[in-house]
């Protein structure tokens, strides 16, 4: 059985155990409060992983002259965003957080799609059937979500950044349907390991199932919710960016080295951008729309790009999903 990182280990490591120990601090230890200790994990949640993460692309895409030749889009794409959420917050156009939110949490889940995808193609047995039920697995829920009444979405934007609809009769009968959907899940993938033992495949699709089932049926704070989410993306972002520089250009070719650099860039830039969300990020002021702006462009150019780095047809995915293992 292959294993995206090279083992059991490693894999767990680095795409589950961060958001599962998130699940465990945001539910059951670090509850929200004015202390030291939630301070740290806000920051280290929202500022180096959320935040920090965004910016450890530019390592395969505009530090890399190679791939900066591919497309025009690394010229037209950061200014087609730019000019847009200029518009956007300067005619003060309503949906800016909910936008933000529903693309990240969209962005969020194709992560997860592609870890479950990755695994299918190191075994060698694709089912689309398996997608579909992923997809079902995270989305569900966060619809449902919209329909409870007690979550507090806010998050760091505004105080409407989800479309809001507490109805108990609705929320209880998507809930019916999302049982019944995951109980069918249960059987696909129960009649599927009798044939396949795949259990790496599995892992990647239990995980997100159990993450987002818990973070949008029972979390009740952004911190409940938002945290583990952020976390569990982050660090795997973090792991799979490492792979695939050490697997696609000769300066990384040292995994630790690469690693490093990974790490230390998300620091930097996370570190930054914590900075202006303090004093310039308001959403509100058509006065600084420009900085707005600005700070969005990163981060939906990061959603972009990754729409195609990390696609089968990209000219460097031989070499990215290899069954090669690490040392």
């Amino acid at each position: 059985m292959t294993w995206i990182l090279g083992s059991f280990r490693k894999d767990v490591l680095w795409l589950y155990f961060p958001g599962l120990a998130a699940l465990l601090l945001s539910f059951f230890i670090l509850r929200p409060s004015p202390t030291t200790a939630f301070w740290i994990y806000t920051f280290v949640a929202l500022q180096f992983f959320d935040s920090g993460h965004v910016y450890t692309t530019l390592w395969r895409t505009y530090l890399n002259p190679e791939e900066r030749r591919r497309r025009q889009a690394y010229v037209y794409a950061p200014l087609f965003f730019f000019l847009l959420f200029w518009v956007w917050g300067y005619f003060q156009i309503p949906g800016l957080a909910a936008c933000i939110i529903y693309a990240t949490i969209f962005h969020n889940v194709r992560q997860f799609f592609g870890i479950h995808k990755w695994y299918q193609r190191l075994n060698g047995n694709y089912v689309k059937w398996a997608d579909y039920l992923l997809y079902f697995n995270c989305f569900m829920p966060f619809l449902i979500a919209h329909f409870r009444t007690g979550p507090v979405w806010n998050y760091d934007y505004s105080d409407q950044d989800i479309f809001r609809f507490p109805n108990e009769d609705i929320y209880k009968t998507l809930l019916v349907f999302y049982f019944i959907g995951v109980t069918l899940w249960l059987v696909f993938e129960t009649l599927r390991l009798k044939k396949n033992r795949e259990w790496n495949r599995v892992l990647s699709a239990v995980f997100p199932t159990v993450l987002y089932g818990v973070c949008f049926l029972c979390g009740r704070t952004a911190a409940e919710i938002v945290f583990p989410l952020v976390i569990a993306h982050g660090v795997s972002y973090f792991a799979l960016m490492s792979l695939a520089l050490s697997r696609t250009q000769k300066r990384f070719s040292n995994l630790q080295f690469g690693t490093a650099v990974v790490l230390m860039t998300a620091l930097l830039f996370g570190s930054l951008e914590g900075v202006f969300e303090e004093y310039y990020l308001d959403l509100t002021s058509v006065t600084l729309s420009p900085l707005v702006a600005l700070y969005l462009t990163p981060l939906f150019c990061h959603y972009y790009f990754d729409a195609f780095l990390w696609k089968k047809t990209h000219p460097e995915s031989p070499q990215v999903y290899s069954a090669k293992v690490l040392s």
